[in-house]
């Protein structure tokens, strides 16, 4: 109730807020839709009503600016708060159905551990997660789920369930038991039904480890497109296709992947290797985690402070292509340079916002300022945006506010008067609204954004790279592809991916 405390001690400066005692009946799909059963049940906030001006939404506390942004992140219109009694709130909610949480907390109250941990995978993969995050603590344990970048609470659970809980994810992983305060990782399936069965199941990555007041465990749901991606479809423009082609056709050379963490780097790593290895080339992978099976490269997992030894290791058998997921060491990189120069196709990802900084760690690397110019390198700059549903995209002119706050940005008016016929008065983008196809939200899929620097040009700049990749990104907007508000997001200076 701090919501209805809030409004209590400040009735006075904020008479603005509506306050609503009933949501006023069935609340249209489309709009319940707007917020995920997840999200709405642990922030207690729910979208009730669609206007000219934006969407009213019923929240415990009208004032928490974060919780606006995480709708208007979604839907691109403004939130029209109103403060909402707890029965107004319980109403709403109910509208979502049976909380699915809540076979969750009976299992772990029948001490059934492992059906648990299935439950909670099966109902963050229904909620569009990328991670579970479980917190165990001697006051006991609390599970968030990771939905649109965004960390959000699950659920909380008594000391004794935690217990069991970590138990069961220890004896998933093989983690010994004499080991238990020890780091650790391993992978294990859960099937997608209440059978056992393990066709179509649901990949999971686990790591456990200890923390200075417990111990964490983050369960990574792994993304099925992995197996199926090829670099034609990763969905770069035609122009870094090109560039890319060219330098895998190259005897040697090194070509990096760089964005930051969520960007899809190790899926377009995948398809490229995956190219190189379909003809039979010796073709060796060193990741810091596996995420699945590559037929015909031999894989090998190293954390990120033995990745050096490992590479040592694949060198000996002298493979033709060598993969690299998260080549951040400087001794790594420098070896990844010389087996670029002594005849190797080098493949590799980095966790950096942009190709200056990638240029940054192959020049802090412990080679010669000769070694690094004899290596023809590429670098891809990759970001992921949220796609734009195609059944309840609709097309509309740019508002004024958003006019003003494009003519401020410096960047985007340089890429829009580089766009030839583009009048920023008449420019039709599009909106979404939300359907039964996307779940409401908007949004369904990713598109991806990316530029190419060869390092043949590496003398015309390397700030071309970051402002392309805001063009690319433009490009896909007025196609309907995306939205602009989602491009600007992700690719405007000082922001970071969060797909």
């Amino acid at each position: 109730m701090r919501g209805m405390a809030a409004l209590t001690e400040n009735q006075t400066k904020y008479r603005s807020v509506p306050m609503l005692r009933s949501v006023g009946g069935s609340i249209p799909r489309d709009v319940l839709g707007i917020i995920p059963e997840l999200v709405a049940r642990t922030t207690r906030m729910v979208p009730f009503a669609w206007t000219s001006g934006g969407v009213k939404v019923a929240m415990e506390d009208p004032y928490d600016t974060a919780l606006h942004h995480i709708i208007e992140k979604r839907v691109g219109v403004p939130v029209i708060p109103h403060a909402a009694s707890v029965d107004a709130l319980d109403g709403a909610l109910a509208q979502y159905g049976v909380d699915s949480r809540d076979d969750v907390r009976m299992l772990l109250r029948d001490a059934r551990a492992d059906d648990a941990i299935d439950a909670l995978v099966r109902y963050a993969q229904a909620n569009d997660a990328a991670d579970i995050v479980m917190v165990f603590r001697r006051d006991g344990a609390a599970i968030s789920a990771r939905v649109d970048g965004f960390l959000v609470p699950v659920l909380t659970a008594p000391a004794s369930a935690g217990i069991l809980l970590l138990a069961a994810l220890r004896q998933r992983i093989g983690q010994p038991h004499h080991m238990h305060r020890a780091a650790h990782r391993g992978t294990f399936r859960v099937a997608q039904g209440r059978t056992k069965s393990t066709d179509d199941s649901i990949a999971v990555r686990c790591a456990v480890m200890p923390a200075h007041d417990g111990e964490r465990a983050v369960l990574c749901i792994a993304n099925a497109a992995l197996r199926q991606q090829s670099i034609e479809t990763l969905g770069w423009p035609a122009h870094v296709l090109a560039i890319v082609r060219r330098a895998l056709m190259r005897s040697s050379g090194l070509t990096v992947i760089v964005g930051p963490p969520g960007a899809g780097k190790t899926t377009a790593l995948y398809a490229l290797v995956r190219l190189l290895a379909r003809d039979g080339t010796s073709t060796a992978a060193v990741e810091e985690r596996i995420a699945c099976d590559l037929e015909g490269v031999q894989q090998l997992e190293a954390q990120r402070g033995a990745m050096t030894e490992a590479l040592r290791a694949i060198l000996r058998e002298s493979p033709a292509v060598i993969a690299v997921d998260a080549l951040d060491d400087p001794e790594a990189v420098a070896m990844a340079l010389h087996a670029a120069l002594a005849g190797r196709r080098v493949i590799a990802t980095m966790d950096v916002p942009d190709a200056a900084t990638a240029q940054q760690r192959l020049r802090a690397a412990h080679v010669s300022s000769h070694v690094l110019a004899a290596v023809p390198y590429v670098i891809v700059v990759q970001r992921l945006v949220r796609a734009a549903c195609p059944a309840c995209v609709v097309a509309r002119h740019l508002t004024e506010t958003e006019q003003r706050v494009l003519a401020a940005d410096a960047e985007a008016m340089t890429v829009f008067e580089a766009m030839e016929g583009v009048v920023m008065q008449t420019t039709v983008v599009p909106s979404v609204r939300g359907c039964d196809a996307c779940g409401y939200t908007g949004y369904r899929g990713f598109a991806c954004i990316a530029e190419a620097l060869d390092s043949r040009a590496v003398d015309q700049g390397v700030d071309a790279p970051r402002a392309s990749l805001l063009a690319a990104g433009m490009s896909r907007a007025l196609a309907h592809e995306t939205t602009l508000q989602e491009v600007l997001r992700v690719c405007r200076s000082g922001d970071r991916c969060a797909a």
